[in-house]
């Protein structure tokens, strides 16, 4: 996910605050929802009813049932308009598919009465995991967010129900008397027949339960995207990652500002003693005729120095020698030397505060980053055979996995391609690059990590970078990828064929 890009402010909540927060994001996207909602939703519920048009008392049971598949279309919307990636009604059309048969039976049977249904979904819906990855990453969020998504739950049953007495009494008012008594009174004698519910009675309730749940369903399922993101934000800290980043922006911003401030003052400086020694060059060429003035006054009879010679008796000389006679100075040597130490010293001074400057503004900019990591660096040995369940193991793919994902593109499964790429990626700088990766890491973590080794071959490091976010839009975002840049990929494979993989 581009947290740089999310248009809200992350910082840990409390779980009621998180769920305030998606019900105001899903304010602010609930008419794309509800167009969607009218397009794709309404119609299956028409030909549900086309279908079982003789048991009403069914449909109200199916369309309750049906939910899982109705909160792929409001959380497909919110988890892109999220990250500034608002989706067209033609992607959301042509993705629709895809979500409504993904994982079906799990979403219908054993997730189905799940009370923290809200804030696992995205966990299958957005990160695709499966199985015991599944089952440890819910576990894990839901440390952080499970109490409140069972009180969303309860509290979505609660309200659900509110809404659909009260819709149907609104409706009973505004229908004429006649009507409206007649209405009454079947609802009266419900409990007392044998023959169970009226027909007109059992449709009457399919259709304000059709009404509630299009009304409050996408704040359930706003909700539980919110407590998600919360989730996140106090598990893997994503507000100290967004801090930091900001803070390494300012750096380079101070960085670039010095080195501007830095190369002005230097070249102004160079500047002002040009412009003095040209100034003085000039003066001693444009007055000549002064500094022979000055020199004539000076030669004047005023300016004569006069001088009185006294003759001190030999006596008094030798009693005053200790205190006024200064000849034993005549032994010292120049003390011009003095003064070149002292200019030696502060030209010494200056070259080292200069190559602290230099030193620190080339680590800001990450000049020193190969230089200050030795070939000798200490192997490390990879911790994980699995990253976010996929096998990363070289006997679990093929030799080539670059021809075999190149196949993939070719009989049109671009996910596969993809997939098959970034495994044999992963397996790779874990395998033989000795990159620590662990079994939680994310895609982000994993590229962090990659660019942060200095002794990888930079076209690796590009390649992955490339890789990773064609991977995300595939896997998370579920937009079309480019298929000319899948080819591409493929056939730009950096690294050679894996030893030791599966026959």
């Amino acid at each position: 996910m581009q947290l740089d890009k999310v248009q809200a402010e992350i910082r840990p909540r409390s779980p009621w605050e998180s769920v305030d927060l998606g019900c105001a994001l899903t304010r602010r996207y609930l008419l794309d929802i509800w167009k969607m909602w009218a397009l794709l939703i309404w119609p299956m519920w028409a030909l549900l009813a086309y279908v079982l048009s003789d048991w009403p008392i069914l449909i109200i049971f199916i369309v309750w049932w049906l939910k899982p598949i109705y909160d792929r279309l409001p959380l497909y919307i919110l988890s892109r308009a999220m990250f500034d990636a608002r989706p067209t009604a033609k992607q959301v059309l042509l993705a629709w598919p895809k979500l409504v048969i993904k994982r079906l039976p799990f979403s219908l049977l054993m997730a189905r009465f799940s009370p923290g249904r809200s804030l696992n979904l995205p966990v299958s819906e957005l990160e695709g995991l499966k199985g015991t990855d599944y089952r440890h990453r819910v576990a894990l969020l839901e440390r952080n967010g499970g109490e409140g998504a069972s009180m969303t739950t309860f509290a979505g049953l609660f309200l659900e129900f509110i809404v659909t007495g009260a819709l149907a009494a609104g409706i009973m008012f505004m229908l004429p008397p006649t009507v409206a008594n007649e209405l009454w009174i079947s609802i009266g004698q419900l409990f007392s027949e044998a023959d169970g519910i009226p027909a007109e009675i059992a449709w009457f309730i399919v259709v304000i339960q059709m009404c509630a749940i299009t009304l409050l369903e996408p704040f359930y399922v706003g909700s539980g995207f919110a407590l998600y993101l919360n989730s996140r934000t106090l598990t893997e800290g994503w507000d100290v990652e967004l801090a930091f980043r900001r803070m390494s922006e300012r750096i380079h911003g101070v960085v670039n500002k010095s080195k501007s401030s830095i190369i002005s003052l230097i070249a102004l400086g160079f500047f002002l003693m040009a412009g003095w020694s040209t100034n003085l060059s000039a003066e001693e060429e444009a007055y000549p005729q002064a500094k022979q003035a000055v020199e004539q006054v000076m030669e004047g009879e005023e300016f004569t120095i006069h001088t009185r010679k006294v003759r001190v008796s030999q006596e008094s000389t030798s009693n005053n020698a200790d205190s006024h006679d200064l000849s034993w100075l005549s032994g010292f040597p120049n003390l011009g030397w003095l003064a070149k130490l002292v200019e030696i010293f502060i030209w010494f001074l200056v070259i080292c505060v200069v190559s602290w400057i230099v030193y620190l503004v080339s680590k800001q900019l990450g000049l020193l980053a190969n230089i200050s990591s030795g070939p000798n660096k200490l192997e490390r040995k990879a911790v994980a055979s699995s990253v976010m369940g996929m096998d990363i193991r070289p006997e679990s793919m093929s030799n080539d996995p670059a021809s075999e994902a190149l196949q993939a593109w070719r009989d049109g499964n671009t996910h596969l391609a993809l997939s098959l790429l970034y495994r044999g990626s992963l397996m790779q700088f874990v395998t033989h690059r000795n990159l620590p990766v662990q079994s939680g890491d994310t895609e982000r973590d994993c590229l962090l990590k990659v660019k942060s080794q200095p002794e990888l071959v930079e076209r690796e490091v590009s390649y992955f970078e490339s890789l990773t976010q064609m991977w995300i839009l595939e896997a998370y975002a579920q937009q079309q990828t480019d298929s000319e840049m899948v080819r591409r990929l493929c056939e730009a494979w950096p690294f050679a064929a894996v030893e030791g993989g599966r026959k």
